[in-house]
C-alpha cells in the first residue's frame, strides 16, 4: 500500500518562491526488480513523486528547498529551459523534470544524483510508451556519467558488481555494442547467478531485444531464450 503526504508549502531555494509539493508517506514493493533495478509495484509507480519543479523559476530537484550549488545560473541558462520546455503531453514533462535534475547535479559534480535521475528520465520514457528515443538518449547519458563516476573511484550502488549488472541493462537497452559486449565479459566472471544474468543479457542483445525484464525472469529463462 502506497500513502501519500498531503501537498505541503515549500520554498525554492533558487528563486523563493513558495509552491505546494506533493510526497510519499510510504510505499510497497513486490516482485522483483528490473534488471536495471527499476522496484517493482508499487514503489515503481510513485516515480512522479521522485523529482520537485519550482513552478516559477523551473528548478528542478529531489527536494526544490534544498539547493544544489550552481543552480541559480544553471536554471536561467537557455541550455537549462531548451530541456525544461513545459509545452507537451504531461507524462513527456516528467522525462524533463528528471533530466533538468539530471544537469544540476551534474554541474554541481554529484555525479550519481545525475546519473540516477537520468535513469529516472529512462524510465519515465519508457512509461510514456512513444518515447523510445528519448529513453535511449538518457540511457546514454547514464552510461556517459557513470563512467565519470567510476573514474574518481565512486559507486552508484554499494557493490561495483551490482553497477556491472545494471550498467549492463542500460547499456543493451541503449543498444550499445561495445559497452554490452564489455559488460556481459566482466558481469560473467561476478558468480553463478550473476553469469546466469550475463548469458540472458547476451541473447537479448543478439535477438535485438530492448525490452525490459525483471532479474527473475532472466534468472528463469536464461536458458531457454
Amino acid at each position: 500500500m502506497t500513502t501519500l503526504c498531503m501537498p505541503q508549502p515549500s520554498y525554492c531555494a533558487v528563486c523563493g518562491w513558495g509552491s505546494l509539493q506533493g510526497g510519499l508517506g510510504s510505499t510497497n514493493a513486490f516482485g522483483s526488480p528490473d534488471l536495471d533495478l527499476r522496484p517493482p509495484p508499487l514503489e515503481r509507480c510513485n516515480i512522479g513523486y521522485w523529482v520537485q519543479e519550482c513552478p516559477h523559476c523551473g528548478y528542478c530537484a529531489s527536494t526544490i528547498s534544498e539547493k544544489i550549488p550552481g543552480a541559480g545560473r544553471m536554471v536561467r541558462s537557455a541550455k537549462y529551459k531548451a530541456v525544461l520546455d513545459r509545452r507537451g503531453k504531461r507524462d513527456k514533462q516528467l522525462i524533463r523534470l528528471f533530466l533538468c535534475a539530471s544537469m544540476l547535479y551534474g554541474n554541481a559534480g554529484d555525479l550519481a544524483a545525475a546519473a540516477r535521475m537520468s535513469l529516472y528520465a529512462a524510465w519515465a520514457a519508457d512509461d510514456a510508451k512513444e518515447a523510445k528515443r528519448a529513453a535511449q538518449r538518457a540511457r546514454k547519458r547514464v552510461l556517459e556519467l557513470v563512467d565519470r563516476l567510476h573514474a574518481r573511484g565512486g559507486l552508484l550502488n554499494e557493490d561495483p558488481t551490482w553497477d556491472t549488472m545494471q550498467m549492463l541493462d542500460v547499456a543493451r537497452r541503449a543498444r550499445d555494442v561495445g559497452r554490452t559486449e564489455q559488460l556481459v565479459a566482466e558481469l560473467a566472471k561476478a558468480g553463478t547467478d550473476f553469469s546466469t544474468l550475463a548469458t540472458f543479457q547476451q541473447k537479448r542483445f543478439e535477438a535485438r531485444d530492448t525490452a525490459a525484464y525483471t532479474i527473475d525472469e532472466a534468472l528463469e529463462n536464461a536458458a531457454d531464450c
